[in-house]
């Protein structure tokens, strides 16, 4: 790196953006941390908040061994423990990713076996490859053999994000078209979770794809190689918890006032259960309810046909609010540990 100042440059560039986008949305996101963190139970979202947002500190260690500002510490080293520490960080965004995407399949078997696999294959992957890791990129040149470790790490954590947004997208447009009124939920806890799932896709996963193709592009071992690693990681784990964070709020605010939301909320002191129940739907949805209901029963004793349609309706719409989407983290059945 020393004999490339260009390339000294670019990395330089890289790691004072990514730790002023870590701090800097310290700062914005501080007081909600507070105020839906460190103020409610303590419980394994807390950790895993903890870890999203503060196991990326790694980044601070590593641009302090790579500048030599560590004293009796070399960059190596330094870079090993920065990358071990990420490992945590980086296990925590799996779990939220996951039981997000699980939950809106109401904890289905499969689709947990699913993410369950993956997210194993990428947590075996990064800690595989933590001691493999070096500020030169001498080990990998002088064993190209661990390029493995690297390649298993990149490829199973696209797939991971790209079939994780693949899911999400295709459950909530799903479940938001069965109730209707798509404008009208705008404010809804699925609304919510497809907007997240969109925009980690946009920003997260495009860094995670590039950095595919760079790591089979660029000069084996080279910095051009990791290039996007510094940026990834902390935006990664800063939008992981961001959702927590909305979805926390989301369910304070809907407490009190459940009418626009497509999903009833019941919170108390450690748990958040999530069902659909008609007092939680959209008024214009509740009203529109309600009419089929009254015109089912004034057709009841003179039109037998009618009477047929409207109780098919009716047992329609029962069976969609009867719909339950638990968020599983530590709680009992359609329970949610997102308070």
């Amino acid at each position: 790196m020393a004999g490339n100042p260009d390339a000294h440059f670019v990395q330089q560039c890289i790691q004072y953006s990514s730790l002023a986008l870590i701090y800097y949305d310290y700062l914005l996101t501080l007081d909600r941390e507070i105020k839906y963190v460190w103020k409610r139970p303590f419980h394994i979202l807390t950790v895993m908040f903890f870890l999203c947002r503060y196991a990326l500190v790694s980044n601070t260690v590593y641009y302090l061994g790579v500048n030599n500002m560590l004293l009796g510490i070399s960059c190596d080293t330094a870079y090993t423990v920065s990358a071990s520490v990420a490992v945590f960080g980086r296990i925590a965004i799996l779990v939220v990713i996951g039981v997000r995407t699980c939950s809106l399949y109401q904890n289905n078997k499969l689709v947990i076996a699913l993410f369950a696999a993956l997210g194993t294959l990428v947590a075996i992957a990064g800690i595989l490859h933590v001691p493999h890791v070096s500020c030169a990129g001498t080990k990998l040149t002088n064993n190209s053999s661990l390029r493995l470790y690297t390649d298993l790490l990149a490829i199973s954590t696209m797939a991971f994000e790209l079939l994780s947004t693949a899911f999400i997208v295709a459950s909530c447009v799903r479940h938001m078209k069965s109730v209707g009124l798509v404008k009208a939920q705008t404010h809804s806890l699925v609304y919510l979770m497809l907007k997240e799932g969109l925009l980690y896709t946009g920003l997260v996963t495009v860094l995670t794809t590039t950095a595919v193709f760079l790591n089979y592009s660029a000069p084996l071992g080279s910095f051009f190689q990791r290039l996007l690693n510094a940026i990834t990681m902390p935006l990664s784990g800063m939008m992981m918890a961001r959702f927590i964070l909305h979805v926390r709020e989301w369910s304070a605010e809907c407490a009190g006032d459940c009418l626009a939301h497509d999903l009833h909320i019941t919170i108390t002191d450690h748990t958040v259960d999530f069902c659909q129940d008609p007092s939680s739907m959209g008024v214009d949805t509740v009203n529109t309810a309600n009419h089929a209901k009254r015109q089912s029963e004034n057709t009841l004793s003179t039109d037998g046909q009618s009477l047929m349609t409207e109780t098919s309706e009716r047992e329609d719409k029962a069976h969609m609010l009867d719909t339950v989407t638990p968020w599983k983290l530590g709680g009992s059945h359609a329970t949610s540990s997102m308070v």
